[in-house]
């Protein structure tokens, strides 16, 4: 009676312990819109640029960054 109780557990251990399914991410919307002249989306991670507009131009920070940054 105990190897069978033993032996049960061990399989529900090992059921319990299967690699589950990974979920993909969601689609990337189509319909973006941003309204500022530029704009900039990374990746933290790994630095990869996931949306951009205008990226190589150069602005001047805004007022309110001037004053987080004193």
């Amino acid at each position: 009676m105990k190897r069978i109780l033993t032996l049960l557990l061990c399989l529900t251990l090992l059921t319990g312990i299967s690699a589950s399914p990974a979920l993909a991410a969601p689609d990337w919307p189509s319909n973006v819109s941003v309204e500022a002249e530029g704009a900039i989306l990374m990746d933290a991670r790994s630095g990869a640029v996931l949306y951009g507009k205008n990226l190589h131009a150069v602005y001047y920070p805004a007022s309110i960054t001037k004053i987080l940054t004193a």
